[in-house]
């Protein structure tokens, strides 16, 4: 009676150790982010300085507050105005199998008539663009805009870029062009089991 009863034991102790295993590979499954990195170029507006960085406390999200506009035609004066952001985001380990990468940017875009707006975005190998003739006007909004974009990792991937660059300009000298940004946030998710992040 005393084997099967250390038998029983042995198995229960088994079992319980395979499903701590099996947690822990599934979590260790999980792309996760270590804090992102800026490169020193010159012009790049993104910066630990100008940025309030965040992570989720399981480092499987990263989110980035912008403190200022991105960019913005200069009041008063006919010339261009540029603006570029470089980040690059590093994952820790690696990224794992079958990862998407979802970066949601948050924020608005801005321009009077007599005003033109670019910007493009470029992740990964992923390229974006935005642009807003003269004569077309973008209204202010009260409720931030929402720009989605999922990007397919490699197995291994050490680390994804993200570029945003833009040029705005003022015709007249007074109408208004600007790119706000208020947020960037960016997070990872398995396909096979979820369509996004959240999930």
């Amino acid at each position: 009676m005393k084997f099967h009863h250390y038998q029983t034991i042995a198995v229960t102790l088994f079992i319980v150790c395979l499903s701590r295993y099996a947690s822990s590979a599934e979590i260790d499954k999980q792309t996760r982010f270590a804090m992102p990195t800026f490169p020193a170029v010159s012009g790049n507006v993104c910066s630990p300085t100008n940025l309030a960085i965040t992570r989720a406390p399981d480092n499987s999200a990263v989110s980035l507050l912008f403190n200022s506009p991105f960019l913005q035609a200069s009041n008063g004066s006919k010339s261009s105005a540029h603006a570029t952001c470089q980040l690059n985001l590093p994952f820790e380990g690696g990224a794992r199998t079958n990862s998407i990468i979802q970066l949601d940017i948050r924020g608005q875009d801005i321009k009077e008539r007599d005003a033109e707006l670019s910007y493009e975005i470029i992740i990964g190998r992923q390229h974006h663009r935005f642009q807003y003739a003269s004569g077309r006007i973008l209204e202010p909004d009260s409720s931030a805009g929402l720009k989605r974009f999922q990007v397919a990792l490699p197995r291994g991937a050490q680390k994804i870029s993200v570029t945003i660059r833009g040029v705005a300009l003022s015709l007249d000298g007074h109408s208004v062009a600007r790119a706000e940004f208020d947020s960037i946030d960016v997070c990872a998710f398995n396909p096979d089991k979820q369509s996004t992040c959240g999930q």
